[in-house]
């Protein structure tokens, strides 16, 4: 596109304003785009209208700004321009430009003096293009007069036909009416553009006067159309830019407030499904603990009553076909609960339920505890078991012993099931913290010379129900919950349970736990289950509650051989109403009843009581969830036993709460050893 054609498209982009249509359009096109994009996003991608709305109201005032800014250019410049005419006018009728005639020559002095008059104002002012008088003839036509030559180019020559100086006299055909209205008097400035053979123009025009006062000629003066218009398309576009910065600015910042304000409220809604998530985990955790708290309680009880009379049923006169049967029932029923004791571990210590106690142990007595306990099947299976104590004498430790026995108890026996030859060796250290001589490190190792462990097998030891041998043609029967059940004790105690092994070099389970001494002595046996004591022989009765028939008779049984006669009730107010009419030196009652609960029946019962007069009461449950005991005491009990009931405990609790007279002579069931 030639120069002319591109500044006069650039004159009617200003003119129709088009930069103003297109800022619209961007705009538009933007929000447009936004809307559909967002939209295609979901419903909870939005842009508030009002965000268009004002992106609107931006192009609008855009719009406004530019054109009061370039109407302010507009009258700056044409300030300007008109302020030279006047002074050019001024010193051309001094030097007596009325006597340029179109007969004066060429090499007149007062024209030449002109001439190079209009050449100095073009040098000093660089911003105007030409400098020219102009006169109108007596048919009309417009003259040029003084027309000097002129540098459009500044390279301080006058190169071509364009800029070399114009005759006096040539006829200009191109004048716009503002020429004629300056030779009327009026000084003029015309933003019209002018095309000529010199260029496109903006220009201004002052009349020359004559000594006597009247308008003789006039200057012109001419500024550059492209400097024109670049003067006034540089401040529209500096207006209409800012409004386009704003509308991005605006557009921006409401799309990322969007995206933010949506993944708030998704993270929001994300955290209530993680709330509404966990309150259903809770609950579930709840109603699983409750199913297996009930399933306890259930299994327990039938158990119970197999349990204690197949052990009262041990005491009477049998065959040897028939002891095997009964020592084949009594085996069936401990590892029946001791699986339903490992589930509830299990659950407990996964829930966060479980809470260690720290009471004085002594490393060295639980360990012959254990050895002792599982020694029977150590014989059966002919197998040794050794000790290897390296302990410091009379070492006393703070801790839960019931757990670390637990633990033991895992270990030992399971290396006693699955060892075929040889022995099994339980080697405990103890090596003092250096830097505080009141605590160090126990490691208690069991070592077995059995068939080992392949290696693959090892990451899955410590998982719930997974066994080293999971094929149906395993000799060894489990649970699988013993080693979980065990690491997870360990993690609990901030110690730890490792194992190394090898096919055919047997394997070596380590529990170490970080210890603290203590100067307290412990116990002497920290057994489970209450040892034999001798039960007073006493002429008074008992009672025992309990909705199930089956637990009556049978306490009823065992309190018999203990020399206690029995009344049973079947309810907490029928007990309640037999213990207001009969002295009965001891009540044994069940927790879990369906009419009045024992904590309930305890508490009347104590209630109805003469002053100075406390008859002992004993709760027997299948209730084992911690603090069942404190609530017992809480209630007015006295003793609390769970139940399968052993003939053992209940020998020490008659011990403990009734006045001896004499020791009945009661054999006792030969204590077995229990697989944990």
């Amino acid at each position: 596109m030639a120069p002319n054609a591109m500044l006069e498209a650039y004159y009617y982009f200003l003119r129709y304003r088009l930069d103003f249509v297109l800022l619209a359009l961007v705009v538009a096109g933007s929000c447009l785009w936004i809307w559909r994009n967002m939209r295609s996003r979901g419903p909870q991608f939005r842009i508030p209208l009002r965000a268009f709305v004002i992106a609107g109201g931006i192009v609008l005032a855009g719009g406004v700004l530019a054109e009061w800014a370039a109407e302010n250019q507009m009258a700056s410049l044409a300030k300007t321009f008109s302020g030279f005419g006047p002074t050019y006018a001024s010193e051309m009728t001094q030097r007596g430009h009325e006597f340029i005639t179109l007969d004066t020559p060429a090499d007149d002095p007062r024209y030449l003096e002109l001439i190079e008059l209009e050449k100095r104002w073009l040098r000093v002012n660089p911003i105007i293009a030409d400098v020219y008088t102009f006169r109108k003839d007596k048919d009309g036509k417009l003259r040029l007069i003084v027309d000097s030559e002129t540098d459009y180019d500044h390279n301080g020559k006058f190169e071509g036909e364009r800029e070399q100086r114009t005759p006096i006299g040539e006829v200009y055909e191109e004048a716009t009416p503002g020429f004629f209205r300056a030779l009327e008097g009026e000084i003029v400035f015309d933003t019209e553009f002018m095309s000529d053979r010199w260029g496109i123009w903006v220009s201004s025009f002052c009349p020359l006067y004559s000594k006597d006062g009247h308008v003789e000629a006039a200057v012109g003066i001419d500024y550059p159309a492209k400097s024109w218009l670049n003067e006034i398309g540089s401040v529209r576009a500096v207006c209409l830019g800012i409004a386009l910065v704003l509308d991005i600015i605006l557009l921006t910042s409401s799309t990322f407030i969007s995206f933010l304000s949506t993944e708030i409220e998704e993270r929001k809604q994300a955290q209530v499904r993680l709330e509404q998530a966990r309150e259903s985990a809770l609950e579930s955790s709840a109603a699983k603990s409750e199913f297996l708290a009930v399933t306890s309680h259930e299994v327990r009880t039938p158990l119970a009553a197999i349990m204690g009379f197949a052990s009262i049923l041990a005491d009477t006169k049998l065959d040897a076909t028939q002891r095997r049967y009964l020592d084949t029932m009594n085996h069936a029923g401990e590892r029946l609960l001791d699986l339903l004791n490992s589930i509830l571990d299990f659950t407990n210590i996964e829930s966060g339920r479980l809470e260690l106690e720290r009471v004085p142990w002594s490393p060295a007595i639980m360990i012959h505890e254990v050895m002792e306990s599982l020694s029977a099947l150590a014989i059966q299976r002919t197998l040794t078991l050794n000790f290897d104590n390296f302990l410091p004498s009379n070492l006393t430790l703070s801790g839960d012993a019931n757990r670390i026995r637990q633990i033991l108890m895992n270990l030992t026996n399971n290396a006693l099931k699955y060892t075929v030859t040889g022995g099994v060796t339980v080697r405990a250290t103890w090596t003092p913290d250096q830097a505080n001589p009141d605590s160090g490190k126990m490691a208690i190792g069991v070592i077995d010379t059995g068939p080992g462990i392949r290696p693959e097998k090892i990451p899955d030891l410590f998982k719930a129900f997974a066994q080293a041998d999971a094929s149906t043609t395993r000799t060894q029967s489990g649970t699988g919950l013993g080693l979980a059940i065990s690491k997870r004790l360990a993690d609990m105690m901030n110690g730890a349970l490792t194992v190394t092994s090898a096919p055919g070099k047997g394997a070596e389970f380590t529990l170490s736990l970080t210890c603290k001494v203590t100067a307290q002595t412990a116990p002497v046996s920290t057994s489970k289950r209450p040892s034999v004591a001798p039960v007073p022989v006493y002429s008074a009765r008992a009672l025992v509650v309990d909705d199930q028939r089956l637990n009556r008779e049978l306490l009823k049984v065992m309190l018999r051989r203990c020399g206690i006669e029995a009344d049973l009730a079947a309810s907490g107010p029928e007990a309640i109403d037999l213990a207001a009419r009969n002295p009965y030196a001891i009540i044994f009652t069940d927790l879990e009843m369906p009419d009045m609960d024992g904590f309930t029946t305890a508490i009347r019962i104590r209630a109805a009581e003469s002053p100075g007069k406390r008859v002992p009461i004993v709760a027997i449950s299948a209730l084992t969830s911690k603090g069942t005991r404190e609530r017992c005491i809480a209630a007015g009990m006295d003793d609390y036993i769970t139940k399968p009931v052993y003939l053992p405990a209940l020998h020490s609790s008659l011990a403990a709460l009734l006045p001896q007279t004499a020791p009945l002579p009661v054999k006792p069931a030969a204590p077995r050893p229990v697989a944990v």
